[in-house]
C-alpha cells in the first residue's frame, strides 16, 4: 500500500547538509542528494546493482557499455541521453580531478591527457546512439558499478553548475531522479517530493519525505512511515520498527601516520595494531539481527 508521506531521521552528530554534489561525500548530504540524482546503477540492500537510468550494460575485456533508457529527463526538462550522461561525467571528473585522481575511472583510456589538457576528446568515455561506453587501458577486479552508483557519478543537471563548474547554489538542486527539493529549514529538516513525471518512479515509493537530524530517543509506537537511520540499532528499541540493513559500505584503507611523536611512530606499534585490526575482521558479526530488503530508495 502506498505511503504518501515518510519521515526520515538520521541520527547522531553530523555537520550541515549541502546540496552541492561536491560535498556528497558527507553522509548528511548524500542523504539528501541520492533520491535527486539518476545514476547508472543503484545499489539496495540485497547487494546487487539494478539498472536504473541504464536499463542494461555489458563488459567486454577493457570495454563497459551501458544503454541509456529512453526519455528521462531531469525535473527542468534537460534531456537525458548518452550523450548528456557523458558531458556530465566529464563535468564531476574534471572537477573531482583537480584534488585527486578518481580510482577506476583514472584507467580510462586518455585520462591523463584529459587531466592535463581538459579535453574529453580522446578519453575512452564515448557516446554512440543511445550506448554509453567507457574504454578502459587496463584491467581492474571490481568496484566500477559501485562506483557508478555514487551521487558524483550520476547524472548531474547542467543548470546546477556555474560557467567554471562550481556549484551555483548550495540550498539548490535540479533534479534527474525520482524526487525534487521541496521546502526546507536550513539546518532543521529538509522535504522531498516525488516526481510523477519521472518514469523510475515507483508508485508505492512516499509522495513526500521530510529528513530530519536526530529522532531516535523521540520515537513512540504510535509514528507511522517513519524511518531512522543510525549506526547503533541498539538504540532503536520501539516496539513495531522493523531493523533494515542499509546499503552496504566498504572500508577501503586504514592510513596510519609514520609522523615522529605521533602514536604509529613505532614499527612495532603499528604491526601490534595491524593484527588485533585483522582480527577484528574476521571475528565481526556484521548481520547479528534480521534485515528486511529494501528496494526503493525509501523503504515502505
Amino acid at each position: 500500500m502506498q505511503k504518501k508521506d515518510l519521515t526520515f531521521y538520521y541520527d547522531g552528530i553530523r555537520g550541515p547538509i549541502s546540496t552541492s554534489i561536491y560535498d556528497a561525500e558527507y553522509y548528511q548530504s548524500n542523504i539528501l542528494l541520492a533520491p535527486m540524482i539518476g545514476t547508472l546503477v543503484v545499489y539496495f540492500s540485497d547487494e546487487r546493482p539494478t539498472p536504473y537510468v541504464a536499463e542494461s550494460w555489458s563488459q567486454n575485456e577493457l570495454t563497459w557499455t551501458f544503454n541509456i533508457r529512453p526519455g528521462l529527463t531531469c525535473e527542468n526538462g534537460e534531456p537525458i541521453t548518452a550523450a548528456s550522461f557523458r558531458e556530465s561525467l566529464l563535468r564531476s571528473l574534471k572537477w573531482l580531478s583537480q584534488h585527486s585522481d578518481q580510482p577506476l575511472f583514472e584507467k580510462l583510456v586518455g585520462y591523463e591527457d584529459f587531466i592535463n589538457s581538459g579535453n574529453g576528446d580522446k578519453l575512452g568515455l564515448l557516446a554512440e546512439g543511445e550506448q554509453l561506453i567507457f574504454k578502459f587501458r587496463e584491467p581492474f577486479r571490481s568496484g566500477f558499478l559501485e562506483y557508478l552508483s555514487m551521487a558524483p557519478f550520476g547524472y548531474i543537471c547542467r543548470e546546477n553548475f556555474n560557467s567554471d563548474l562550481s556549484w551555483k547554489d548550495k540550498t539548490q538542486f535540479v533534479s534527474s531522479g525520482g524526487y525534487v527539493l521541496g521546502d526546507y529549514i536550513p539546518g532543521v529538516e529538509y522535504a522531498l517530493n516525488r516526481r510523477e513525471d519521472y518514469s523510475l518512479v515507483d508508485q508505492n515509493s512516499p509522495k513526500h519525505v521530510i529528513i530530519k537530524s536526530g529522532g531516535a530517543e523521540k520515537l513512540s509506537s504510535q509514528q507511522k512511515s517513519t524511518i531512522v537511520e543510525t549506526t547503533n540499532s541498539q538504540k532503536v528499541e520501539v516496539d513495531g520498527f522493523n531493523v533494515i540493513k542499509q546499503i552496504p559500505m566498504v572500508l577501503g584503507v586504514v592510513c596510519l601516520s609514520e609522523q615522529a611523536g605521533k602514536w604509529f611512530e613505532s614499527h612495532k606499534l603499528r604491526k601490534a595494531f595491524s593484527n588485533v585490526y585483522k582480527a577484528h575482521l574476521r571475528s565481526a558479526e556484521f548481520d547479528t539481527f534480521t534485515s528486511h530488503k529494501t528496494e526503493f530508495f525509501f523503504f515502505n
